[in-house]
């Protein structure tokens, strides 16, 4: 109850949400992509316990759309920081047919927490030296739209993100 209580649905223009599982059956293929897509280390926050369980957003998403006939295409894409671009030719190559567009990213407790020896553009030694989405991250985000694909963008982060213009 209280997971659902604190999500927060921040725009939904054109109406893309939510998701109807019926659309992609028969064969019609649904992308979720990004590099918190099939990570669950991202819901346990900086602080917690020993879950017995956890699904990732990819889990979750196989298990609503469960028609055998819907084909999901899971691609990681990138780390969450990085300093090289993914290859997006080949992720557009690969995307080629799918309309919609699930991009899972964010950031994670790998990245920020108690004097950590994290040292990525954007973090230092487990703190944050900016409140900016990651550029790699911003730069898939604007060259899938730019592709013409509906992305719907899941932002998993345990401290506040800046969105403009994702």
């Amino acid at each position: 109850r209280m997971a659902c209580e604190t999500m927060v649905l921040l725009q939904n223009k054109r109406h893309v949400l939510p998701l109807d599982a019926s659309r992609y059956a028969a064969g019609r293929r649904l992308a979720v992509i990004g590099p918190n897509a099939a990570d669950t280390l991202v819901h346990w926050g900086n602080y917690y316990g020993n879950p017995r369980h956890t699904f990732s957003v990819l889990d979750g998403i196989r298990t609503k759309f469960a028609d055998p006939d819907a084909v999901i295409y899971y691609n990681k894409v990138s780390e969450l920081v990085s300093t090289e671009q993914p290859n997006i030719q080949q992720l557009l190559a690969d995307l080629e047919g799918i309309t919609d567009v699930i991009y899972v990213g964010g950031i994670s407790p790998k990245l920020e927490g108690e004097e950590m020896r994290v040292d990525y553009e954007g973090f230092k030694g487990g703190d944050r030296t900016s409140i900016e989405l990651p550029a790699v991250q911003r730069c898939t985000l604007r060259l899938l739209h730019e592709a013409g694909k509906r992305v719907i963008y899941v932002n998993l982060s345990g401290s506040a993100i800046a969105l403009e213009p994702e």
